[in-house]
């Protein structure tokens, strides 16, 4: 009787490795085809993000400081998760020429790239938004946002914060 038990207990172990292998294997291919399905734009792998500031003039920087081409995309958002546009005219309308979000940018090792808008409503905050592919890494690309402000008084303030 022993030596039945043992039997299947030692028959059970290959079986229990072989579901193990095909488990990880399975979810090893599935996680290489969401990075890019070929007929769909790259999926992004890492979303980094600035603070929220305020201010009449808004640029979002990023660099690339892997040894790797990365993509990019960069893209202005508002408080309420909308993309932000640049604004032209009286009353403020969005300037038809800017693009947001910016279209995917490949990204060679040791280039930076930025967005900027020129003029918005400056009682609204806004924060960048960096959606990467070809890194599973955030310490690959450095970002920051940077605003200017003119106060009533005329002053030009300037603030500039990393994001993560």
């Amino acid at each position: 009787m022993f030596r039945v038990a043992r039997r299947r207990t030692m028959q059970s172990i290959p079986m229990l490795l072989a579901v193990v292998g095909v488990i990880l294997a399975a979810g090893t291919i599935g996680a290489a085809r969401a990075e890019n399905d070929g007929d769909q734009r790259p999926v992004p792998t890492v979303t980094l993000f600035t603070p929220p500031l305020d201010g009449d003039h808004l640029n979002c920087t990023a660099a690339n400081v892997s040894s790797k081409t990365i993509g990019i995309v960069i893209t202005l958002v508002g408080v309420d998760g909308s993309a932000l546009c640049d604004e032209m005219g009286t009353p403020p309308q969005c300037n038809p020429g800017f693009q947001n979000p910016e279209t995917f940018l490949d990204v060679p090792p040791g280039t930076i790239v930025a967005i900027g808008l020129l003029h918005r409503n400056p009682s609204e905050d806004g924060y960048c938004r960096f959606a990467l592919v070809g890194t599973h890494t955030p310490r690959d690309v450095r970002v920051e946002i940077a605003v200017s402000k003119i106060t009533s008084s005329g002053v030009l303030v300037v603030r500039q914060l990393a994001g993560h």
